[in-house]
């Protein structure tokens, strides 16, 4: 057996190929960098900045547009701008030359720092930057606004921009509870209900969306209504119940709320007027519905803007 020749350069191991399902996986995790470890710097930075760039005004234009069609329309640009950043990384990684000589760009730390900088960073269209653009998440819990908003609808929701205009459905805070009503009584107005019929400024609107059916009932929860009873009301045999009640005269810069579940719903009957600071958002569509009691997705309510 004849000895090694000693006197051939062996070149590293670090030299090797570069692996195409690498660069895929550093590029789905950082826009670039699967470029980077191909020895494309410059490509890598390009990669990043156009696919960071184009989801920034994507999400812009759609936080001062939002719709459930324009959510759609930017998950198609991000996921396709990404996909073709990572087909573009294994590509490269696949041609490049054999021996692949490591650049001082082309080491572990570089990669790792790069990881860190994008996650501290975060992305354009992180959590915060929907809240300080004014939308929000938020879960129907309750069944107290079915069957225009379902318990497990997820919806996304938007600061309200001026004050709230009747039939509005809007989120209110209440005790530290964000909870989910629709405006039936703005500031001045006349509001009663007469065997489950809501009456407002002595007409009756139409309620295509109200559901009722429960056999009638008091509580004391409604004694707070005496003392905003309209002039010639007798305030000592006034005896409010859940489908009889008022006239109330709601006082300014405060508004009655009312869930379309009028069975179920711990609405302003129980809570008494909701003040205008209270009202801050309105929902805009339901991005994912879940149904707890069937465990099953309610595909069909996805996209969908209840009014």
């Amino acid at each position: 057996m004849s000895a090694p020749d000693l006197t051939t350069p062996v070149a590293p191991r670090s030299a090797g190929r570069r692996r195409g399902w690498l660069a895929a996986l550093l590029s789905l995790l950082i826009p670039g960098l699967g470029q980077v470890y191909a020895g494309h710097f410059q490509r890598g930075v390009v990669a990043y900045t156009a696919l960071i760039g184009i989801d920034a005004i994507a999400f812009r234009v759609w936080t001062r547009y939002p719709s459930a069609r324009g959510m759609w329309l930017l998950l198609v640009v991000l996921v396709g701008m990404l996909v073709i950043v990572v087909i573009d990384a294994a590509r490269l990684a696949r041609r490049a030359p054999v021996p692949f000589i490591p650049t001082r760009y082309n080491r572990w730390y570089v990669y790792g720092a790069a990881i860190l900088v994008s996650v501290v960073v975060g992305p354009p269209f992180s959590v915060e930057t929907l809240r300080t653009q004014g939308l929000e998440a938020f879960r129907e819990a309750s069944a107290s606004m079915s069957p225009t908003w379902l318990p497990g609808d997820y919806l996304m929701s938007a600061t309200m921009k001026g004050p709230p205009s009747r039939g509005e459905i809007v989120i209110m805070r209440q005790t530290n509870v964000l909870l989910i009503y629709r405006i039936e009584g703005l500031p001045g107005d006349t509001v009663a209900m007469s065997s489950g019929r809501l009456v407002v400024n002595g007409a009756t609107p139409y309620e295509p969306y109200a559901t009722t059916g429960a056999e009638d009932q008091t509580d004391d929860a409604f004694a707070w209504q005496r003392p905003f009873l309209a002039p010639g009301r007798n305030v000592a045999t006034y005896s409010p119940t859940l489908h009889d009640w008022g006239p109330l005269v709601v006082p300014a810069g405060d508004y009655f709320v009312l869930g379309d579940n009028r069975d179920t719903a711990m609405d302003s009957r129980y809570r008494g007027f909701i003040p205008a600071s209270d009202i801050l958002k309105r929902p805009l569509f339901i991005y994912l519905s879940w149904d707890a009691d069937h465990r099953a997705m309610r595909w069909n309510r996805i996209g969908l803007t209840p009014r």
